[in-house]
């Protein structure tokens, strides 16, 4: 499969859309590897970052973005916390079924016991088919602005589901607007530009087949 690569660049007009396409990301990476050229020629001259930043404009998201190297961390994930023994966050539909569930014959089935213990069932369901958005940072290289970009990914280490089986797979993707220096020619330097592209971050995971 492909996704729509999308460079927008000023033009005498106002803004051209030129659209490419390119490798579809694996589902655990959000934009697979940059093939990018290794020659130094094809890196952009220095510039001042006041400058880049009012190029890209409100598209720069701090969130997701640093024209430095930002601490060095653990990957964070957006997994279901502990508060007093309690889950935090917000509880997926399906735990209900805990409760009471309807069967194939058109029955009602409820689960007799304390809510309690009901609490600490669905606790365990929970944290046992959640899935997380890992995110970590990731280095560009100088030919895109800002040169560091947090990414999001799905852990496929274990299974989420119960009986076991399915696996944690992106659900939902963003893109966000970063510059990227580009050349008609890179060797005489000619139509040199910071242009604008769509770079896809994957922001949240499900469980699925």
């Amino acid at each position: 499969s492909e996704i729509l690569f999308r460079l927008l660049k000023p033009d005498d007009d106002g803004m051209r859309t030129v659209v490419r396409s390119r490798p579809a990301p694996a589902d655990d990476t959000p934009a697979g590897s940059l093939i990018e050229e290794p020659s130094r020629l094809h890196d952009p001259p220095a510039v001042d970052v006041h400058t880049l930043q009012k190029l890209l404009g409100h598209a720069y998201d701090k969130e997701y973005m640093s024209h430095t190297d930002p601490t060095r961390a653990p990957a964070q994930k957006s997994f279901p916390t502990l508060v007093n023994g309690r889950t935090k966050g917000q509880r997926p539909s399906y735990l209900k079924l805990v409760r009471r569930a309807r069967l194939q014959d058109g029955s009602r089935l409820r689960l007799h016991v304390s809510k309690k213990s009901i609490r600490k069932i669905e606790n365990y369901i929970w944290a046992v088919t959640s899935c997380p958005v890992m995110h970590t940072w990731k280095n560009l290289g100088r030919r895109f602005w800002p040169q560091w970009i947090k990414e999001g990914r799905c852990s496929k280490k274990i299974s989420c589901s119960i009986p076991s089986g399915m696996h944690c797979n992106p659900s939902a993707t963003t893109y966000k607007t970063i510059l990227r220096w580009q050349c008609q020619d890179f060797v005489r330097k000619t139509q040199c530009d910071w242009i604008h592209i769509k770079y896809p971050v994957i922001t949240a995971c499900a469980c699925s087949c």
